[in-house]
């Protein structure tokens, strides 16, 4: 499972990936420095688009 949220995320959300990762063997978490919440689809498309290439080719 790949877990993605940025820093300036609302901190129960970053607190709900830490918790699916510690629960969810194999998972990953990225955190992306300087992105809030909407990383995939407004704030940083392109790096969100990477790390879930790098995800898929290690599975």
């Amino acid at each position: 499972m790949l877990l993605l949220t940025g820093e300036r995320s609302p901190a129960h959300l970053r607190r709900a990936a830490e918790l699916l990762r510690a629960a969810v063997p194999g998972s990953c978490l990225t955190a992306f420095p300087g992105v809030g919440h909407n990383a995939p689809d407004q704030e940083d498309p392109v790096r969100v688009a990477r790390a879930l290439a790098a995800f898929l080719r290690s599975v």
